[in-house]
């Protein structure tokens, strides 16, 4: 008896231990993913950006961000940080032709402020409305939007214009210009990103049709 129980408890922790290299390794597989789908959709957005190039009039990514984080939960917001992380120290290579300290701090303090932008435009939407939320009420998609977008995109454009000012990438002439476009950019890229991300991928679907 004994050694049966000796071995279905061993049964039953390899078992688990399956489970939980399972779940981490589809935790890190949906981050990487949606970093790809940050870098690829701010690459798009990079092509109507400012000098020196961080700011852009219209950013998909941080439509993609909210969208991934709403259906799929905050524990994905480290891919939000690594897909900034990686688009903007791109832009600081571009710039000077090579990787400095300062560029990859930048880079790293702007993903600080994406992944955050993108949480609390979670909190808030959760707070006010409730997610999910089949936006069929007009009160419901005017919250939404003003939250997940004008609102919570202070986060990203004053952490990142502000990091940028900082480290001397950014004048201090410059520097109101690329806080409203960068603003202005990540709230209509939330505005509409984030509605067709839904439509597409929304659960349960007959709420999204």
């Amino acid at each position: 008896n004994t050694r049966e129980e000796t071995s279905m408890e061993i049964s039953r922790s390899l078992t688990a231990s399956d489970r939980t290299s399972g779940s981490a390794g589809r935790w890190i597989f949906q981050m990487l993913l949606l970093a790809a789908a940050y870098v690829f959709s701010g690459w798009l957005g990079s092509l109507l950006a400012v000098s020196p190039g961080y700011a852009t009039a219209l950013f998909p990514a941080s439509g993609v961000a909210l969208a991934a984080l709403l259906l799929y939960g905050a524990r994905l917001a480290p891919g939000v940080w690594l897909g900034s992380f990686a688009m903007n120290l791109a832009i600081g290579y571009q710039g000077s032709g090579y990787v400095t300290a300062t560029t990859t701090a930048a880079a790293a303090t702007i993903g600080i402020g994406a992944a955050a932008q993108a949480l609390m435009g979670v909190w808030l939407i959760r707070r006010t409305i409730g997610f999910p939320n089949p936006l069929d009420r007009e009160k419901d998609i005017g919250l939404f939007l003003l939250l997940g977008g004008p609102a919570s995109c202070l986060v990203s454009a004053t952490m990142g214009v502000t990091s940028l000012y900082l480290y001397g990438v950014v004048a201090t002439e410059q520097y109101l210009q690329n806080w409203v476009v960068w603003w202005v950019g990540d709230a209509i890229g939330v505005v509409v990103t984030t509605p067709l991300l839904l439509a597409v991928l929304g659960r349960p679907r007959e709420a999204w049709r």
